[in-house]
């Protein structure tokens, strides 16, 4: 029996051979419902469909966009080139200043699933998850028209 890690390695790699997403799913939790900045979700469907959404205290956006199709394929590109399941962050409470993280991607269709939960000073020892980071943040200010400005976390500044 294969290793979840392997599995979905394969799977993106067929990705990037045919096109075909079906049943893939990809989530983004940056910040809590307790984060003076509040909590941002971004998720990716395998149809392309793509729902941004924060929500702190009484304060709600919402953006639901379709991704264009090599925007789509290009983002399950970079999951395989910044393999977050890779990394493994020690779990520990928040130092001063820490956003809480959480990765998700999974394969409905073949039924699995990696995931992560780290805080963002973690990625100055596991450099695969500022790299991946950086681009998504890009993304979701892209995606609500900079209206999520304050999506920047202190690890990416330098």
């Amino acid at each position: 029996m294969s290793d979840p890690k392997e599995i979905l390695e394969r799977r993106l790699d067929k990705v990037a051979e045919t096109q075909d997403t079906y049943g893939l799913h990809f989530f983004c939790q940056i910040g809590s419902n307790i984060d003076a900045r509040g909590l941002t979700t971004l998720q990716v469907a395998g149809s392309g469909g793509t729902l941004l959404s924060w929500r702190n205290e009484d304060e709600n956006e919402l953006f639901s966009v379709q991704l264009s199709k090599e925007d789509h394929l290009n983002l399950f590109r970079l999951l395989r080139t910044y393999p977050f399941w890779d990394a493994s962050p020690s779990r520990r409470g928040p130092e001063e200043g820490d956003t809480n993280i959480h990765l998700r991607f999974a394969d409905h269709a073949a039924g699995t699933h990696g995931a992560l939960q780290f805080w963002d000073s973690d990625m100055d020892e596991f450099p695969v998850l500022a790299r991946l980071m950086k681009p998504l943040i890009k993304l979701m200010r892209v995606i609500s028209d900079d209206d999520l400005s304050h999506l920047s976390l202190k690890s990416l500044a330098t």
